[in-house]
């Protein structure tokens, strides 16, 4: 008679050949020969997560635990209660991980952006420096920092961490346009410009951020693709702002003054900046132009 180990192999060879509803009747058939079989409640966990089926890979990590505690095990508790939307306890467990292994980078990331999702950029802001710290080439860690320092008003940090990405990936089209909005954040209208005249002319494949948020859906983690789904709600948002406020001013029947002339202004190249993330580089151009129409005397 077959026993638990004999089972967990033909579940590794069912699992490679692509066969996931073969390789979890034999990862049970090794749980139900021994039900403290750990490799087999660990791997079984992981084809229900990657089945979206949370509850049941929670169960699996969480019986995998009480056999043996490891940093792998109590990652992947807290990712199941993070899916899950129980963000208080996903936190609790993660940080538990880093007690056991400070250098985790993929628990950094999740903690930082549970925080950020949660409105705490200070907190987010820390956690992602330390993920750089781990991996300074890692581009989910310094792409979630430009986008917490941004979130926290710390545009100039924000722009430094973005520029300082770019020296070792300088055609990173999604950090060269948020390099883009951060000029604009700080002021630097005109040089917010020529960036995004630049961007349109002269990228080869000039990826809408649609396009992005596509393929973070296909290829990134789960990570990766709840940010990409946070930024575009934030971009969606940010453009209805801008339209409003842009209509109302120029419904006004009064002269604008030149602090009104420099908001439309600013909030035209902002508003070009979306349609160029979006991949509408004709409307985004045309805006640009409109915007120098606003622009006070000097």
């Amino acid at each position: 008679m077959q026993g638990e180990a004999g089972f967990y192999r033909q579940g590794l060879a069912a699992e490679t050949a692509g066969q996931f509803e073969a390789a979890l009747k034999y990862y049970q058939a090794a749980l139900k020969a021994n039900p403290e079989y750990r490799p087999a409640l660990l791997n079984l966990g992981a084809l229900y997560s990657k089945a979206r089926r949370s509850e049941k890979a929670l169960a699996c990590f969480e019986r995998a635990r009480e056999i043996a505690e490891d940093a792998a095990v109590l990652f992947n508790i807290g990712s199941e209660l993070y899916r899950l939307d129980r963000l208080p306890e996903s936190q609790k467990t993660l940080k538990q991980c880093l007690q056991l292994d400070r250098r985790l980078l993929k628990a950094h990331l999740l903690l930082a952006y549970i925080h950020g999702k949660r409105s705490e950029y200070d907190k987010a802001v820390i956690y992602f420096k330390n993920a750089l710290v781990i991996d300074p080439a890692s581009r989910m860690a310094a792409l979630g920092l430009t986008v917490a320092l941004t979130d926290s008003g710390q545009h100039e940090l924000a722009l430094k961490t973005a520029e300082d990405y770019l020296r070792s990936a300088p055609g990173d089209a999604t950090f060269l346009k948020l390099r883009s909005g951060l000029l604009l954040e700080l002021g630097k209208n005109d040089e917010a410009a020529l960036s995004y005249q630049a961007l349109a002319r002269t990228s080869q494949r000039f990826t809408s951020f649609s396009d992005h948020l596509k393929e973070a859906r296909e290829t990134g983690d789960e990570m990766q693709q709840a940010m990409f789904e946070n930024l575009s709600e934030k971009m969606e948002q940010r453009s209805q702002s801008l339209r409003a406020r842009i209509a109302a001013r120029k419904t006004q029947k009064q002269a604008l003054s030149p602090e009104d002339k420099q908001a439309t202004a600013r909030e035209l190249i902002d508003l070009s900046f979306l349609h160029l993330f979006n991949g509408d580089e004709e409307k985004a151009l045309k805006l640009l132009f409109d915007a120098r129409k606003f622009k006070p005397a000097p």
